[in-house]
């Protein structure tokens, strides 16, 4: 497989700041929280540990977000050097009006595919284009999601509409996969009449080897594709 566009550096970046503001809070919140305990401001302790508690909550969960996304990338890059030489691989694009990016773009032979990428844990519910997370502890509780297939398939539009700017390609009318990927395997899947295909990380390989297609791309194709994306996108 050949790389086009390495991943870029904004998830793993923002994780690292996360995890260094976190750092700085515990360097300088434990003794402020330490002089105040022995010191006998006991209505002080208990006003700043709640404050420290609230902002460190609010940074862990950001750091978490940004590194498991950040780890996701990284996992499906590497299981997509399973394709041969005539696939072609663009991560991290970037729209250039700012709005929205795709993880990972695949050309290959038989067709082109937008993969979105997910690292949830714990039960997803797919309905259609409806999607929500269950958490299952002494109350089991649903939360709605924000729709992740209609997200791909947005992104897939955007690239195709980028693809039928090249005149030469524009009468095959081609078609772009939209894929949702859930890299984490302690993810639990409840799919209900999908709109895009959902596979997990171990699926993809295999699903996009054999995916048939209409048409059959030529490597001069593939890298007309492959340059129109990179010079409309950040």
């Amino acid at each position: 497989m050949k790389v086009l566009k390495q991943s870029g550096q904004y998830l793993k970046k923002s994780s690292e700041r996360y995890a260094v503001a976190l750092v700085i809070l515990f360097l300088f919140g434990l003794p402020v929280v330490l002089f105040l305990f022995f010191t006998g401001g006991f209505l002080a302790w208990v006003l700043l540990v709640f404050i420290l508690m609230i902002i460190g909550g609010y940074l862990l969960y950001n750091w978490s977000s940004y590194h498991q996304g950040y780890r996701g990338e990284e996992l499906v890059t590497r299981v997509l050097s399973c394709l041969d030489d005539r696939y072609y691989l663009i991560n991290d694009v970037k729209f250039s009006d700012g709005y929205g990016n795709v993880d990972h773009i695949v050309l290959g032979p038989n067709g082109v595919f937008v993969i979105e990428t997910k690292n949830y844990v714990g039960q997803i519910i797919c309905y259609g284009d409806e999607w929500s997370r269950r958490y299952v502890g002494r109350r089991t509780s649903t939360y709605p999601l924000k729709s992740l297939s209609k997200q791909a398939k947005r992104n897939a539009i955007r690239i195709k509409r980028l693809i039928d700017t090249i005149q030469s390609l524009k009468p095959l009318n081609i078609w772009v996969d939209a894929l949702l990927v859930f890299v984490n395997p302690n993810v639990n899947l409840h799919i209900n009449s999908p709109t895009v295909p959902v596979l997990k990380i171990d699926e993809l390989c295999n699903y996009i080897r054999n995916k048939k297609s209409k048409i059959i791309f030529s490597p001069q194709e593939l890298e007309s594709i492959g340059n129109v994306i990179l010079n409309h996108a950040r």
